[in-house]
């Protein structure tokens, strides 16, 4: 059985997979500026929408397309609220920009605010490629805004979905994207201040990129970074990092950055 539908088109897509779905109405809301429409309760998978054309979409009934489910689980400590919520996607095409907003809806579900705070946030992405090779990319990442948190936590993963749909190599085709964070209305941002070695005596002594640092092929660096706070919001602090240097790179040379853009904790 075959299902005709709008006399018009959905997305003007052509050929596509989309899933249809039943639905009951409720009500016919009238809307003299943009034309009435029908409010309704919608149900499950009914088939699958497979020509989006001028005249009408047409959907096989039966079987519903492959989804990709986007699944989140959020905290928020101010409001003491925890919730999973799952958005499930037709098509790669759609993926990056209905997950950032999956995430966004659940963010603000759980923080019931629009503000300043800090977010902790990680998320998995997995799928295969046209040849058949699986793929998967993890990411954590802590964001910081004085303005919206929640908006400012679900930008990086956009852009980084939206690269891996959009560059040229290979076909990709995603499995899923789950994710987890937490955001806290507590706003901290720091910003690198200096950054020293430590010395055999056990000081610290301020380093630069116009002194070079000699180290033994086998040896190590040891390096501390002064934060200073956001509009002095706060304590210094101090972190400690170990770079180990590999026996093999005796008599070379190396280039060690150590820079922030708009480092959170």
């Amino acid at each position: 059985m075959v299902a005709l539908a709008f006399g018009h088109p959905f997305t003007f897509g052509g050929k596509v997979a989309l899933s249809v779905h039943t639905a009951h109405a409720l009500y016919v809301q009238p809307d003299n500026l943009f034309g009435p429409f029908k409010v309704a309760n919608l149900g499950g998978v009914a088939g699958t929408l497979d020509q989006d054309r001028l005249a009408a979409v047409r959907a096989p009934l039966g079987a519903g397309p492959v989804l990709i489910p986007v699944t989140s689980t959020v905290s928020a400590a101010g409001a003491g609220l925890t919730r999973t919520g799952t958005t499930l996607v037709n098509r790669d095409v759609d993926l990056p920009s209905i997950a950032a907003m999956h995430l966004l809806a659940n963010l603000d579900r759980t923080f019931q605010k629009i503000g300043d705070g800090t977010s902790l946030v990680t998320w998995t992405v997995t799928g295969k490629t046209g040849a058949g090779t699986s793929l998967a990319l993890t990411r954590t990442n802590r964001f910081a805004s004085q303005f919206d948190v929640s908006f400012a936590s679900i930008l990086e993963m956009l852009n980084l979905l939206s690269v891996i749909q959009g560059q040229p190599f290979v076909e990709v085709h995603f499995s899923k994207v789950t994710i987890t964070a937490s955001e806290s209305e507590l706003f901290r941002q720091y910003q690198i201040d200096k950054v020293f070695r430590k010395t055999g005596t056990n000081t610290y002594v301020p380093v630069n990129g116009r002194t070079p640092i000699r180290v033994r092929a086998g040896g190590s660096v040891q390096l501390r970074v002064r934060l200073t706070p956001f509009e002095d919001r706060g304590p210094l602090q101090n972190i400690d990092l170990t770079y180990q240097i590999p026996r093999n790179r005796a008599g070379s040379s190396g280039t060690q950055r150590v820079r922030h853009s708009a480092s959170q904790t």
